[in-house]
C-alpha cells in the first residue's frame, strides 16, 4: 500500500484537482477530476492519499463517495482512496461520483 499526502482542490462548478507528491520518485502525482454533479467549493489540505500499488495513480479511473459536512472520502475503481477534512464545512453530506486522469509531472 502506498500512502501520500496532498491537496484537493475544488473551487466550485464540477472541475477538482489533487496534488500530492510521490516520495519514492519525488515526481508529482496529479489526478484532474469532473464530479456529475454540481457541488460546492471545498479544500481538502493534508488529503491523504492511498493506493494499493503505484500504478493505482495513473491514467482514466472513476470515482464515487461522499463529500461534507466536514469531510471528503473517494474510492476509485482502481481501489485507490482519498480522505480527509474539508474547509470550510459544507451545510450537508453529498454523495459524490465522476471521473478523471491522473498524470505524473516530474
Amino acid at each position: 500500500m502506498t500512502t501520500m499526502r496532498g491537496v484537493c482542490e475544488h473551487t466550485g462548478g464540477r472541475n477538482f484537482t489533487v496534488n500530492t507528491i510521490n516520495r519514492s520518485n519525488e515526481a508529482q502525482q496529479v489526478f484532474d477530476g469532473k464530479f456529475v454533479d454540481d457541488i460546492p467549493p471545498f479544500t481538502v489540505l493534508g488529503a491523504r492519499i492511498e493506493a494499493p500499488y503505484l500504478d493505482a495513480l495513473r491514467g482514466a479511473h472513476r470515482f464515487s463517495g461522499t463529500v461534507g459536512p466536514a469531510r471528503l472520502s473517494l474510492v476509485f475503481d482502481s481501489q485507490a482512496r482519498i480522505s480527509g477534512s474539508i474547509v470550510p464545512a459544507l451545510d450537508r453530506e453529498w454523495s459524490i461520483k465522476g471521473e478523471g486522469y491522473w498524470r505524473t509531472v516530474f
